[in-house]
């Protein structure tokens, strides 16, 4: 089926509105197989073969990204992108997931989420803190608590409590909170959904595995292959129709349900635990994160010697037992030999 992809005519997808255009060639039966959009637009054309469809306020360079992910993923195989750089950067991501989301292609946003996810959750010395106006783009654009805005708002919370930041003024652009009030109340709502009390240390949290972000996934059409060769054409008004084309709108969904997306670290109060007692901090009660000091230090050894250790210790009791007899042998000739196995016989320590 996928072989069928890639032999059938093209497509001429027209980006840009006015004197400056730019034409994208793209299979056919490629956007009917990934975006439903295209395959309303595609199926309910019965226009002349232009073999052109116009998308309006769409960034080309999105759109081209998106367009290798079809054909990245095309023939079954696993399409990453690459973290973000100097070409492409998180920003560039994020309006990219929109896109996506816009023509429909729920695989493509689970792809792209993934990156988004990876660059934030990535260990590096330095803070990454989203800009608040990515995540106003995501509000305007996308349908309330959109697994993106979810995964944003948590990370500007963390950005709050952040060992990173040392005390240092939230970044500037956080200004912009005041002309949302939209996402202030998320950032609050979400606060809430984590629980903490006053009195108490902020526990170890996390982000939720990135699948936790992921779209389910709708079954494919039946049939890649489409006999229909018209594409809906040019601008209204241009093919003696009254018709417009449809225009990219924010994405209809029913509100999904709410559940946390950040959740307690218990590994990192397990590595806690496993410090020596010296090096426990106390808490805001005044008690110990980890084992507690006042431990005997017989309580952290192991409850049984390893193997070696036991035969290391045959070994010294042997060289002792040796070291003794040469200097008095005369004392270990009246002692005389003992029986293999005896307790006064240094080697059945």
């Amino acid at each position: 089926m996928c072989s069928n992809w890639l032999d059938n005519n093209i497509c001429t997808v027209i980006i840009g509105d006015g004197e400056i255009k730019e034409k994208i060639g793209v299979h056919e039966n490629l956007l009917l197989y990934k975006s439903p959009y295209f395959r309303r637009i595609l199926k309910a054309s019965n226009k002349a073969e232009l073999g052109e469809i116009f998308l309006n306020d769409v960034d080309v360079r999105l759109f081209k990204l998106l367009v290798r992910w079809m054909y990245g993923t095309a023939l079954g195989r696993v399409f990453r992108y690459g973290l973000p750089d100097a070409e492409v950067s998180v920003h560039d991501y994020i309006g990219l997931y929109v896109l996506a989301s816009q023509l429909e292609i729920p695989a493509a946003k689970n792809c792209i989420m993934d990156t988004i996810y990876n660059y934030y959750a990535e260990d590096v010395p330095e803070l990454r803190c989203p800009a608040v106006a990515d995540l106003r783009m995501v509000m305007d654009n996308l349908p309330e608590d959109s697994p993106l805005e979810r995964l944003l708002t948590a990370h500007l919370l963390f950005t709050c409590f952040s060992t990173k930041r040392d005390g240092a003024s939230v970044p500037d652009d956080w200004i912009l909170i005041r002309e949302s009030g939209r996402i202030g109340y998320g950032l609050i709502t979400m606060l809430t959904e984590w629980k903490w009390l006053l009195g108490r240390n902020v526990p170890p949290m996390k982000i939720r595995d990135r699948h936790h972000f992921h779209e389910k996934l709708d079954a494919p059409p039946v049939g890649s292959r489409s006999q229909i060769r018209v594409v809906i054409k040019a601008e209204p008004g241009t093919d003696g129709s009254d018709q417009p084309q449809p225009q990219l709108q924010p994405t209809p969904a029913p509100r999904p349900t709410r559940e946390p997306v950040a959740e307690q670290d218990f590994s990192a109060v397990a590595r806690a635990a496993k410090r020596p007692a010296d090096t426990q901090h106390p808490d805001a009660d005044g008690g110990a994160q980890g084992p507690s000091s006042s431990a005997p230090a017989s309580s952290l050894r192991p409850a049984k010697r390893p193997a070696y250790r036991k035969g290391a210790a045959i070994v010294r009791a042997a060289a002792a037992a040796a070291a003794a007899a040469t200097a008095n042998p005369a004392a270990g000739a009246a002692k005389g030999p003992l029986p293999n196995g005896s307790p006064e016989d240094p080697i059945s320590l």
